[in-house]
């Protein structure tokens, strides 16, 4: 398997908490690899380097809260024109008429949240399932296909763990989660 996988998390600035949650879950799933997470741009940071970013992600991942905001719906079109296939997560709110239009238009198949303490495993199980469907092309072994086809079922077992209100700090901002046993070049470590 690859030592680093890359992921790009497409989402606006009200799911701040959603994009640490899932930082911390992707942390725990049971791959000897490091990931890096990269983000949509804050409002006035350039988006040209994101769209490179999109493009060369192993994995696409859309949150979509109240409303779309640019450049959220640019990442997406970077995506599909990339041949990714977006794992898209529709938190259960009220949504604005952009939205609206923009859920009807995507063209997705969108797995709905309520919160925080629901999303993280279910980021876990759909990116887990990803990796098992990519098996060849990222070169799993077969103790990693079996780790994972382990943590699905148990997985599948378990009620959301209650997540406790912390600082930010996790890979909200993007970052990278090194394999087990890789010590860090970079970086400050964040809790799991």
């Amino acid at each position: 398997m690859r030592d680093r996988l890359r992921l790009f998390v497409s989402a606006g600035p009200d799911l701040e908490t959603e994009r640490e949650i899932i930082g911390r879950a992707i942390a725990k799933l049971p791959v000897p690899v490091g990931w890096v997470i990269k983000r949509t741009p804050h409002r006035n940071e350039p988006f040209t380097p994101a769209l490179k970013e999109v493009k060369d992600c192993d994995f696409y991942l859309l949150l979509l809260g109240s409303d779309i905001q640019a450049p959220v719906g640019w990442e997406l079109r970077a995506a599909q024109q990339a041949g990714k296939k977006p794992l898209a997560f529709l938190k259960k709110v009220s949504h604005t008429p952009a939205a609206r239009i923009f859920l009807r238009a995507a063209g997705i198949n969108w797995i709905p949240f309520e919160s925080p303490q629901e999303l993280g495993p279910l980021v876990q199980r759909v990116l887990a399932e990803r990796i098992l469907e990519q098996a060849q092309e990222l070169s799993l072994d077969l103790a990693q296909l079996e780790a994972l086809s382990a943590f699905l079922r148990k997985s599948s077992e378990e009620k959301p763990e209650e997540v406790e209100e912390r600082e930010e700090g996790g890979a909200g901002e993007g970052g990278v989660i090194f394999a087990p046993g890789e010590p860090p070049s970079e970086g400050v470590p964040v809790p799991s």
